[in-house]
């Protein structure tokens, strides 16, 4: 039986988004909570940067909670990448992309804080840039080995959920 890599990871933060202003129906200059749960799978243990599909949840502060994402986790030495996606009714598909970036100076802030920049995500473009956040992983540091990284058999793979 074929084992594999689960990373589940709670981020939480701001967002701020730069609407064009024909969508941006409210004060959306401020800064709102934001927080994402996700767990990321590789049947790959053996290789460390393996791209890691995840599922997860998110909350935005003035949209919603339980809101489906979806995305990419990929592990470099200096930091973790994250590709997110969602579905926002007012907004339409977007695209979140961040990396943290681990440095000797400040290494505790740079193990845990994620900045990230959003993108409007439709077919057309990529690249349009509407938002932007920043995240945090608020869990004791010294845990996160025991809490959030587990080894499980791929056909349990079916059953993840953030939950």
């Amino acid at each position: 039986m074929m084992k594999g890599i689960v990373i589940k990871e709670k981020m939480r933060g701001w967002l701020q988004w730069d609407l064009p202003q024909q969508q941006n129906q409210q004060d959306d200059t401020e800064t709102k909570y934001f927080s994402f749960q996700i767990k990321a799978f590789t049947p790959h243990r053996w290789r460390f940067s393996a791209p890691r599909p995840f599922e997860g949840l998110a909350t935005i502060e003035g949209i919603g909670e339980n809101i489906p994402i979806s995305g990419v986790l990929t592990l470099f030495l200096t930091g973790p990448s994250y590709k997110l996606n969602m579905f926002l009714p007012e907004i339409g598909p977007v695209l979140m992309v961040g990396k943290k970036q681990y440095r000797l100076r400040n290494l505790l802030s740079s193990l845990t804080t994620c900045p990230m920049v959003i993108y409007r995500n439709t077919s057309e473009k990529v690249d349009q840039l509407i938002g932007e956040a920043e995240v945090r992983y608020t869990d004791p540091i010294w845990r996160f080995p025991f809490d959030a990284i587990s080894f499980i058999n791929v056909e349990q793979t079916k059953s993840l959920s953030c939950n």
